[in-house]
């Protein structure tokens, strides 16, 4: 008998045995062998599969996994949800998704405008930011004199505990807000302009600079054009292009969806969850 808990000591065990021990280390070293392998397999950073972890069931939502059949040396993608496991040939994903590149690429001639009426957008926001600013610092300004008025009130004996208390609870209530506001700093964005240019032009290239990638370069062009993952369907053929990245829906916005899908007769589609819009400045993409 050999178990990880006797540390590589073999026990002869009582009953009369099938193999020799000279067979049963041997069978064990193999044993060992395709448990080492496997486990490099599950590896999370793995190049064959540079999907893996971003791409998400359609039946469960669950994010799928990879493996590797080896006697093809073939990769495919697999929700390991009980009573789902659907396998998907992670070619047949690989080939859909550059597709999906290919098709979101923006047409060169839009590089220029789009560039310039998005950085006449981050100006209007930083200005309109700035504004916002100054009224919220004034507000605190007005909520810290009226605690130092009660304050002031109660060591005078104009007002008594309970009043104090209470009027200081309702100020303190509005007051925490406001600071927590201001507290999440200014609206900085040096060399927005290059920056601008850059996203726009990256976008007229997604197919080149998926291929130039190295993993962790097509992670975050995965997780930045779809930031909430991409929901795979092979059953269904299903292509849904809303809720992607906010910024690539602004500039569908401005050229009429120039990028929007073509529909085709393959197998697999997918559908790509949303990046939730929030006030600030969201990801472009990745340089």
């Amino acid at each position: 008998m050999s178990h990880t808990a006797l540390n590589g000591e073999v026990v002869k065990g009582n009953h009369q045995g099938i193999i020799s021990k000279k067979e049963f280390l041997a069978l064990n070293d193999q044993l060992k062998a395709r448990f080492k392998d496997r486990k490099k397999v599950n590896k999370s950073n793995i190049p064959a599969v540079p999907l893996k972890g971003h791409l998400k069931c359609s039946k469960c939502s669950t994010n799928l996994t990879a493996y590797l059949v080896k006697s093809k040396n073939l990769w495919y993608y697999k929700c390991n949800t009980h009573g789902c496991k659907q396998n998907i040939s992670a070619t047949k994903i690989h080939q859909h998704w550059k597709s999906t590149l290919t098709d979101l690429q923006l047409d060169p001639k839009f590089i220029e405008p789009i560039a310039q009426n998005f950085i006449l957008t981050l100006d209007i926001e930083k200005d309109n930011y700035e504004k916002d600013r100054q009224v919220i610092t004034q507000q605190v300004k007005e909520y810290k004199k009226q605690i130092q008025t009660v304050e002031d009130n109660y060591a005078l004996g104009k007002i008594t505990e309970e009043v104090q208390t209470r009027v200081l609870a309702d100020i303190r209530d509005k007051l925490f807000p406001l600071q927590a506001e201001l507290a999440k700093g200014v609206f900085q964005l040096s060399n927005h302009e290059k920056m601008v240019v850059s996203a726009v032009t990256n976008l007229s290239n997604l197919l080149t600079m998926w291929d130039k990638q190295d993993l962790m370069g097509k992670k975050l062009l995965a997780k930045t054009l779809y930031p909430s993952g991409i929901v795979v369907d092979r059953e269904n053929i299903l292509y849904r292009t809303q809720n992607q990245n906010v910024f690539i829906g602004y500039i569908q916005d401005i050229t009429g969806n120039y990028g929007q899908t073509k529909k085709r007769n393959s197998e697999l589609k997918f559908n790509y969850s949303a990046l939730v819009a929030r006030r600030g400045i969201e990801p472009l993409l990745p340089g």
